[in-house]
Order: C-alpha cells, then sequence, then structure tokens
C-alpha cells in the first residue's frame, strides 16, 4: 500500500489492481517512472512489496522472475524470460501480460509465488 501510494505520489499511474498484476497495465511512460521511482524516493517500500529481492537489478531479483515466467509456460502462458539490462527495465516479463485474458489471470494467479514476493 505504502509502494502504492509512493509511486503515485511521483505520477506514476498505478491501478487498484492487487499484486503484481498492478506493473502488466502501466504505459510505457508510467514504466519510466516507476524505475525512477523505484531507485530513489519510493525505494525504502520496495522490499517490503518484493521481499529481500528488493534491488531489480539484482541476480536474485531476476532470478525469482525467471521461475515466475517458467512457471507461467507450464501454464501455457507464452512468456519469455526476463533479460538482465532490459532497456523496458526489470519487469518487462510483468508488462507483457493482459491480465485481461483469462488464462493468463489464472496462471498468474497460480504462479504468485515465484515473484520475489507479493504485495
Amino acid at each position: 500500500m505504502k509502494l502504492r501510494q509512493c509511486l503515485r505520489e511521483q505520477g506514476v499511474n498505478v491501478p487498484d489492481t492487487e499484486g503484481h498484476g498492478a506493473f502488466a497495465q502501466l504505459s510505457p511512460a508510467d514504466r519510466q517512472k516507476l524505475e525512477a521511482a523505484l531507485k530513489g524516493p519510493c525505494r525504502k517500500y520496495q522490499s517490503g512489496s518484493f521481499g529481500d529481492a528488493s534491488d531489480p537489478q539484482s541476480q536474485e531479483f531476476l532470478d525469482a522472475l525467471t521461475k515466475f515466467a517458467a512457471c507461467m509456460r507450464r501454464r501455457g502462458v507464452n512468456v519469455a524470460d526476463p533479460v538482465a539490462n532490459d532497456p523496458e527495465g526489470p519487469f518487462a516479463v510483468l508488462h507483457s501480460l493482459d491480465q485481461s485474458d483469462p488464462k493468463v489471470a489464472a496462471a498468474s494467479s497460480a504462479c504468485r509465488d515465484k515473484l520475489p514476493a507479493s504485495q
């Protein structure tokens, strides 16, 4: 909740969607603001939302996203593994998901525990 509030204060239009699906719905402009906010004023709230893997560029964070992507594929959702130093940021794997698709939403829910931590 504090992370979402901080992001909004930084101009990131984070929807009220619960969990990590909120980040999948961000516009490209909001994704850039998100990255800046997570490196700056909102960083202190990251560990509460993403657990110990709070640095989005850390290997631990990327490993968690890779496990999430593999879990999604096992459930029939075609999603690529995250790439270190992706120009779209570490959340690109989440951004690519269409949470309005029931199959994607069900797989995201089932794989949620693979993410660095749930909100």
